[in-house]
């Protein structure tokens, strides 16, 4: 009977590491079904609602092309006004639309919520991947375009632009994640964020480079979380581009502790939000 008690015993610690797998596969089997959900709805079964994903970024950047091409104005960095643009453009959506899609997401899919197996966290998650691969796919397809036209298409430094998109990916689930849990909470919440998008569309250094400005301004964007990310990003893309400005653990700390703090508020508000 003690040999029995022993070995059973030892079997604990394997039986609740399967008990883990288990719930992590089931977790993983939601959260790819309501990616797939949700681009359906975002993009719609025909594949021409995927150009909408495109079309943003392309006006943008074609857009401020022309009128800095009429100008007269170089690229701070690099040959091409247009890879500038576009190493700036796609990275700032990608955090802007971390932040703004990924806020709705319980708010979107309450229904499903009612499912036992569908919780906050997997409908926010969703939408995270979703918004992250778009992006990647997008920043690509351009590039793309732009080595067909005989531009420099592929990055300096690849890794290191990698972890740039991944380092402004964190910061923009986390800020996703909380605007997630407070808009549901506080109503005006989605309006202070679309304020806040604003001035960091302005302060982020999407359109200009923030090591070609006043030191005076450089004191003042440093605090900018979202600007060290786009100067990664930007390092790995151009050959001899470095910035003295970059702090990489800046923007990865800002990340975490959104991630944390927005997972926090979820597990606290949890009960509120679904009487709501």
């Amino acid at each position: 009977m003690s040999s029995y008690t022993h070995g059973s015993g030892l079997n604990q610690p394997y039986t609740e590491l399967r008990r883990w797998v288990s719930a992590l596969r089931q977790q993983g089997r939601v959260i790819g079904a309501l990616i797939l959900r949700e681009t359906r709805t975002r993009f719609g079964k025909s594949r021409l609602g995927y150009l909408w994903a495109l079309a943003e970024p392309v006006v943008h950047v074609s857009l401020f092309a022309f009128l800095f091409s009429m100008l007269g104005r170089r690229p701070p960095v690099g040959d091409s006004e247009f890879l500038f643009l576009v190493t700036g453009f796609v990275p700032f959506f990608m955090f802007r639309d971390l932040g703004g899609h990924v806020m709705n997401a319980i708010s979107a899919n309450r229904a499903l919520l009612h499912y036992v197996v569908v919780k906050n966290v997997d409908v926010i998650a969703a939408r995270i991947v979703l918004e992250i691969a778009t992006k990647i796919v997008v920043f690509a397809i351009l590039l793309a375009g732009a080595g067909i036209y005989g531009l420099q298409w592929a990055p300096d430094r690849p890794m290191l632009l990698v972890e740039g998109f991944l380092a402004l990916a964190l910061l923009g689930a986390g800020l996703g994640t909380v605007n997630a849990v407070m808009s549901c909470a506080l109503p005006i919440w989605a309006k202070l964020i679309s304020w806040m998008n604003r001035i960091l569309y302005l302060t982020s250094g999407v359109m200009y480079s923030v090591e070609h400005i006043p030191e005076v301004g450089q004191k003042i964007l440093v605090w900018n979380p979202v600007m060290h990310g786009i100067t990664w990003i930007r390092m790995g893309f151009y050959q001899g581009f470095n910035s003295t400005l970059l702090d990489k653990s800046y923007i990865i700390s800002w990340g975490l502790t959104l991630l944390v703090v927005g997972l926090l508020l979820e597990r606290i508000l949890r009960r509120k939000i679904e009487r709501e």
